[in-house]
């Protein structure tokens, strides 16, 4: 009996050699098959999760598109002007802001035109086939505070950006409040950082170019401003003034 036992022993100890193995094996696949159903439990999560998400931007997309939260797009500034040349047509400029392309200025306009900071100002630089800018105050507007340069500066979209051609509105160079409308192909002033954020309606275009060209540069028409309106009416009886521009649901019929 005693010489059976150590072979029994040894016999036993064989089969734990081989079953150790196995167990740690099958251990090792009841593992790795635990791991990957929750993975692919918790990659669904996600895909349910991003779909939920993928839905709740689409449904707040389709919130922002109503047309009492779109960006407004219209503007129109109405002016007054003694010049013959402009009294047979309705004195307003239609303005269609592109948000699109340049939403920093664009919001930067919309801002100074809800604050009506364009109330009351001269058209006071005409050139003909060049540029009509109006935007100077003699005084500090203190309803707003003019941004700086940098922050209404447009990235360029190659190929989509407007250039300063026909019937576009720009930021005069270094300022972030006087604006002029391209009355001619002015595509050379792209180069120099001023790239236009919102275009002017054709009919405006013909009021435009209607008028007074008599004045030139460096006739100190920005002095006059300063000395106030009787100032320029007296010595600039034909310079056209902004009465007020005001953004719009759409145009009215001019």
């Amino acid at each position: 009996v005693n010489r059976s036992i150590p072979f029994y022993n040894k016999r036993l100890q064989d089969r734990f050699r081989r079953i150790i193995p196995l167990s740690i094996t099958l251990s090792l696949c009841i593992f790795t098959v635990a791991i990957l159903y929750t993975t692919k439990i918790r990659d669904a999560s996600n895909v349910i999760q991003g779909r939920k998400t993928n839905l709740n931007t689409i449904n707040n997309l389709q919130i922002n598109t109503n047309a009492d939260e779109a960006p407004v797009r219209f503007i129109q500034c109405h002016f007054k002007s003694n010049s013959a040349e402009s009294v047979s047509l309705k004195d307003v400029i239609q303005i269609t802001l592109r948000h699109d392309l340049s939403p920093l200025s664009s919001a930067a306009f919309l801002e100074l035109v809800n604050a009506k900071y364009y109330d009351g100002v001269f058209i006071f630089r005409v050139l003909k086939g060049f540029i009509a800018q109006w935007g100077f105050r003699p005084e500090n507007f203190v309803s707003i505070k003019p941004k700086r340069r940098n922050e209404i500066a447009d990235p360029v979209i190659v190929g989509k950006s407007l250039s300063n051609t026909r019937g576009t509105l720009s930021f005069a160079g270094g300022s972030t409040v006087q604006v002029f409308i391209n009355v001619g192909d002015n595509s050379r002033l792209d180069k120099e950082g001023s790239l236009p954020f919102a275009t002017v309606s054709t009919k405006s275009m013909v009021v435009v170019d209607k008028l007074y060209t008599g004045h030139k540069d460096g006739e100190g028409q920005i002095a006059t401003i300063k000395e106030g309106k009787d100032a320029v009416i007296k010595k600039f009886p034909n310079m056209s003034q902004i009465e007020k521009c005001r953004a719009v649901p759409a145009f009215s019929p001019i």
